[in-house]
């Protein structure tokens, strides 16, 4: 049985925390909204109303902020 490979876009996010990438079907146009910055903890869709929503990644947040402290206590 034949299966269809799904087409993507990759999107490179510089200036992102983390160097983020996303990965776009290429077969659902978006019009270019919600613009879409990815960081390692936090992720800000912008809407064409100019409304923004932020979602936050609990864990990794955590591990940065323990690994910083962690770092500034070994000094």
């Amino acid at each position: 049985m034949a299966t269809k490979k799904k087409k993507s876009t990759v999107m490179e996010m510089p200036g992102t925390i983390g160097g983020a990438k996303i990965v776009l079907p290429k077969n659902q146009p978006s019009g270019g909204w919600p613009k879409i910055s990815q960081g390692t903890h936090l992720t800000v869709k912008t809407f064409e109303d100019g409304t923004t929503e932020l979602i936050w990644d609990d864990d990794q947040l955590l591990k940065e902020v323990t690994e910083a402290v962690a770092s500034y206590d070994s000094k």
